[in-house]
C-alpha cells in the first residue's frame, strides 16, 4: 500500500502566504454573453454557469471570441476549473491567468479558489469585481512569491500515485473475469429476446421522504431522484426506521423528473421519487444488474415530467435474452456485462 511516507512533496513543510487575486492573476477578463439561440453547433468549447460536466455548456463554430491560452475558468456560482486552450465563454465566467501557468499548477489553484465558495450564493454571485477583493493561500518560495514549480511538482506526484493504485485496481479486476468464454458480440444479436413486466423480475420498495437537516451524516449512501452522481445525494448515519437496500441484488430506480436506474456499489436507503428494486432471484450476480439497469433505462423516452413513472412502473414492459425455454437468461446478461468490462478494463490499462 502506498503511504504519505514516501512522499516527497507535502503542505505542512511549506512556508505559506495570503495573496489577493490581483497579486496572484496577471490576466482577469470577462466576456459577452452568446444566448443559445444564437450559437451555432462545431467543435469549439463554450463555457457558461451550467452545474454540470465542469461547467462545458456546448460546442460552437460562431464564438464572439476565443481564449487560446490555457487558463482558469471561475464561475459566477463560486466554482473553478482548469481549462485547456482554445474556448470560449458567457459573461456568467471570469477568465484568470498567470506566467507560467500549466494544468498542474492550476488544479493547485484552482483548490485555493473554491476555499472561497462559502462567501457566495446565489443572491450573492461571484462576479469579476467581487472576487477581485478575495484572498487565496498559497506555499511561496523563498523570495515569498507563489512557489508553482513545488504546486505543480505536488499534484504530479498526487497524480501518479493515484494512476499506481488504479492501474493495481484495474490489474486486480482482470484477474476476477475471465477471458476463455468464446463470448462474441454477435452473440448478442443471435439471442432470442422476450417480453417482460418490471413487476415479474423485482419487488417494488418505495420509501417516504427524509429531511436533510434532521438526517446525521455518515457513510450510507442515500439515492435521490438526481441522475447525476449515481443518484446519491448524501451518505447518512444508519436509520433503523427505513430500510437498508443490498447492493448485490437492489437496482435504484429515479421515478419522478428523471427515470434513471443505478446499480450501486454498497448498500443504500433510498429517498422519495425513488424505486428500490429488488431482485426476485436471490443468486444474482451484479453484472447481471447493471445489464437490467441499462435495459430499464432504454424505457426512459416513456417518460417525462408530465409522465412520471409512479404506480404504472409495475406493468412496464421489458426486452431480456431468454433461453431455449424461453425463461431469463441470467446466465448470458452476466457474462456479456463481464465481456464489455474485461475489454474496457483493458483499454483503461492500455492508457494509464
Amino acid at each position: 500500500m502506498i503511504t504519505t511516507k514516501i512522499m516527497k512533496y507535502n503542505l505542512w513543510d511549506r512556508e505559506w502566504k495570503e495573496f489577493k487575486i490581483t497579486e496572484v492573476f496577471t490576466e482577469i477578463k470577462r466576456w459577452k454573453r452568446q444566448k443559445s439561440e444564437d450559437r451555432k453547433p462545431w467543435n469549439l468549447a463554450y463555457y457558461s454557469a451550467s452545474m454540470n460536466s465542469n461547467w462545458l455548456t456546448d460546442f460552437i463554430s460562431n464564438p464572439s471570441f476565443i481564449i487560446k491560452k490555457p487558463s482558469i475558468v471561475y464561475s459566477t456560482f463560486w466554482d473553478a476549473y482548469y481549462v485547456p486552450g482554445n474556448f470560449s465563454t458567457s459573461d456568467e465566467m471570469t477568465i484568470l491567468g498567470y506566467d507560467g501557468l500549466n494544468k498542474y499548477n492550476a488544479f493547485f489553484v484552482v483548490q485555493a479558489l473554491k476555499q472561497n465558495k462559502i462567501k457566495y450564493s446565489f443572491w450573492r454571485k461571484a462576479f469579476s469585481n467581487k472576487i477581485l477583493k478575495d484572498k487565496i493561500l498559497l506555499p511561496v518560495d523563498d523570495l515569498w512569491n507563489p512557489d508553482y514549480k513545488f504546486m505543480e511538482n505536488f499534484i504530479k506526484e498526487r497524480e501518479n500515485i493515484k494512476r499506481e493504485k488504479y492501474r493495481q485496481y484495474v490489474e486486480n479486476k482482470l484477474k476476477t473475469l475471465v477471458e476463455n468464454w468464446n463470448f462474441k458480440e454477435r452473440e448478442l444479436l443471435n439471442k432470442k429476446w422476450g417480453e417482460f413486466k418490471v413487476k415479474d423480475i423485482f419487488n417494488i420498495n418505495t420509501w417516504w421522504d427524509l429531511i436533510i437537516n434532521k438526517v446525521k451524516q455518515w457513510n450510507i449512501p442515500v439515492i435521490s431522484h438526481t441522475a447525476l452522481n449515481n443518484g446519491v445525494i448524501l451518505y447518512s448515519d444508519e436509520i433503523l426506521w427505513r430500510k437498508k437496500f443490498s447492493c448485490k441484488n437492489t437496482i435504484s430506480l429515479a421515478d419522478r423528473w428523471n427515470f434513471k436506474a443505478f446499480v450501486q456499489n454498497q448498500d443504500f436507503y433510498v429517498w422519495t421519487r425513488v424505486k428500490a428494486l429488488e431482485s426476485k432471484r436471490k443468486d444474482i450476480e451484479q453484472p447481471a444488474l447493471f445489464f437490467l439497469s441499462r435495459v430499464i433505462d432504454n424505457q426512459s423516452i416513456k417518460f417525462s415530467y408530465g409522465h412520471n413513472a409512479c404506480d404504472n412502473l409495475w406493468d412496464l414492459k421489458i426486452m431480456l435474452p431468454i433461453t431455449e425455454n424461453e425463461e431469463i437468461d441470467y446466465k448470458f446478461m452476466e457474462n456479456y456485462m463481464k465481456y464489455l468490462m474485461l475489454r474496457k478494463y483493458k483499454k483503461y490499462l492500455n492508457y494509464i
